[in-house]
């Protein structure tokens, strides 16, 4: 299921970009997004898949990772 709802995604990535958040990416955060953005390839969620390439382990959307780098910057900057 495909979730498209702004409210949802908006939710997501208030819950997962807080300032204090380590950098560790986790499981539930990947496959939610995958979730959202209806992006299931396996080296996002498949981890057998994933050991076996070049990165070894389970990988980040790239756009997820760019939504918690922009809200931790603007976080830094203390918002507006």
């Amino acid at each position: 299921m495909i979730l498209r709802s702004y409210e949802t995604l908006s939710s997501l990535i208030k819950s997962i970009c807080h300032p204090e958040l380590n950098s560790m990416i986790y499981s539930i955060y990947i496959v939610s997004f995958a979730g959202l953005t209806g992006d299931w390839r396996p080296q996002y969620v498949d981890t057998e898949f994933a050991r076996k390439s070049m990165f070894g382990e389970r990988i980040a959307h790239g756009m997820l990772v760019y939504l918690i780098e922009h809200n931790w910057a603007y976080n830094l900057k203390g918002g507006l």
